[in-house]
């Protein structure tokens, strides 16, 4: 979603809050589960200039300010003899984040108390999930947890090596073992607007 108004056409920078983003925040839970549409937010690429009469046209490009993350398919190492029990799935993601079109710069953090939030992922089929996320590259992180999930009742933290960046869309598979799970990347694509649905 985008807006574009004349209260608002001119500001310099542009946020999301836990309370946008989160839609039960004691329980800094983000609820994805029904579709990604509505967590979707585009920013200007730059400062938008107020129209004149001598010129009336806006002229404007957006960019995504999420990260979109996908799980392709799910695996399991061969010392389970049965298919284990998977629950409690969720990715990980900062619960703010502001864009200054002026700089092109984007800063996450904590807000309200609340540090990190679940985001429930939309399913996309059998052990194939996305969401949207936070971006968070501006803080520098060099590992970051993706996900948690409980197999056969035990919990477990993915991490992958690296940040997540705005506007990127994330693709990977993940393999679980009894004691740990592991991300396969597929697939970084630089940008996803020409996706035609979420």
């Amino acid at each position: 979603n985008a807006w574009i108004g004349y209260p608002s056409i001119s500001k310099t920078s542009y946020a999301i809050t836990s309370n946008d983003f989160l839609t039960d925040v004691p329980n800094k839970v983000c609820d994805q589960t029904t579709g990604l549409r509505p967590f979707d937010w585009m920013v200007p690429s730059s400062v938008i200039a107020l129209p004149t009469k001598s010129n009336p046209k806006i002229d404007v490009e957006f960019i995504h300010a999420m990260s979109k993350v996908t799980i392709n398919s799910i695996s399991f190492a061969s010392e389970f003899e049965t298919t284990p029990v998977l629950e409690d799935l969720a990715f990980v993601s900062r619960p703010c984040l502001s864009y200054d079109p002026a700089t092109g710069n984007f800063t996450t953090g904590s807000q309200n108390g609340v540090d990190y939030a679940k985001v429930l992922p939309y399913a996309l089929g059998a052990y194939s999930y996305s969401a949207l996320v936070v971006p968070n590259s501006s803080e520098g992180v060099t590992e970051t947890t993706l996900l948690t999930l409980k197999v056969n009742g035990v919990e477990q933290v993915v991490k992958i090596n690296g940040a997540i960046e705005p506007g990127k869309h994330y693709t990977f598979n993940l393999k679980i073992a009894s004691k740990y799970a592991q991300l396969e990347p597929v697939e970084t694509d630089l940008g996803w607007n020409d996706e035609v649905e979420l």
